[in-house]
């Protein structure tokens, strides 16, 4: 066996899905079946039940695990999900330097 053919048998892709917010694998293909496994996941991210679905590179080693396609109305959300928290940080603090703005502005009438 070759290195190549050994280091292949050592990795594969994985269909997760997104579900109550954890991944959990759905589905398990040889490396050389990537289509395959892209097609299903495409399949999966019609069905409503699901938050999301994803395509992972996966090393049976200690590599780290490579997304390969995740489902874009889950990118859209994470995309909004976080547009939220910027809009959050920036309202916030705009309140907290109009609240200090204030102080000094009272401190400022005592003298």
């Amino acid at each position: 066996m070759t290195e190549q053919a050994q280091s292949n048998d050592n990795i594969f892709v994985g269909v997760m899905l997104l579900q109550d917010g954890k991944w959990k694998p759905h589905s398990r293909y040889d490396v050389t079946a990537l289509g395959g496994a892209l097609l299903k996941a495409k399949e999966l991210d019609k069905d409503t039940e699901y938050d999301g679905v994803k395509v992972v590179k996966i090393s049976a080693g200690q590599g780290e695990n490579k997304e390969v396609w995740v489902s874009p109305r889950f990118e859209a959300r994470q995309k909004a999900q976080a547009n939220a928290k910027v809009r959050d940080g920036e309202k916030q603090t705009s309140e907290q330097l109009a609240h200090a703005h204030q102080e000094r502005k009272a401190q400022a009438r005592k003298k």
